[in-house]
């Protein structure tokens, strides 16, 4: 099985690099949207403002690229933070911006709220919705890390894996058969982080 790291010019490219080289995983970052039909599954980062990615994303290729490997080709892909949002319809992050559109749900700011203070830094325990391979042999309440000011409110109950209870329910994490997003920074998340990027690993094995 190979593994890119698609690199769009936004994500925390070292901090997964290490990560990978940690569990001994190899996995090749790639800016090359021809070269990502050489490849089995995905990892899509991000950080920063969401026009900007889709900007970048659409100018490289990459946009059609990911979409054709994910939804035509049924390759698994896990986003993470802004990664994760890139996958839903639109967002409203300074302005209106359509996402890749691959599953329905929209990207919007937060509510601030005393005691709530906008972007979420820092750890905070998780709620597991529902039984999902991702979180396999992480418990229920594991802490992970957070930063991120925007987060996914997706359209369809059934594909919400996780949550963080905070002004608002914000979305931890989905799935939707092979497509694959947490809000969080496994990569920043300690052990449980490593868990988490495991068992994506062992996954993506079964498409």
């Amino acid at each position: 099985m190979k593994i890119s790291i698609i690199d769009y010019g936004m994500g925390n490219i070292q901090s997964i690099i290490n990560c990978f080289n940690f569990l001994n995983i190899r996995a090749d970052v790639i800016k090359d949207p021809l070269k990502l039909k050489n490849y089995s599954s995905f990892i899509l980062p991000g950080v920063g403002a969401f026009p900007s990615a889709m900007k970048n994303l659409i100018s490289s290729n990459l946009a059609d690229s990911i979409k054709k490997e994910v939804l035509v080709k049924k390759k698994p892909v896990l986003g993470i933070c802004l990664g994760m949002q890139l996958f839903l319809e639109k967002a409203y992050e300074n302005e209106e911006c359509n996402g890749l559109g691959m599953i329905r749900g929209e990207v919007k700011l937060i509510k601030k709220k005393n005691l709530y203070p906008v972007p979420i830094v820092g750890w905070h325990k998780i709620k597991i919705n529902k039984k999902n391979r991702l979180f396999q042999n992480i418990n229920n309440n594991s802490y992970f890390y957070f930063d991120h000011s925007y987060h996914c409110m997706i359209t369809s109950e059934n594909y919400k894996v996780a949550k963080i209870n905070y002004s608002e329910e914000v979305c931890a994490s989905f799935h939707k058969k092979n497509l694959f997003g947490v809000q969080f920074h496994p990569e920043k998340s300690q052990t449980n982080g490593l868990k988490l990027i495991s068992n994506f690993i062992k996954l993506a094995k079964r498409f």
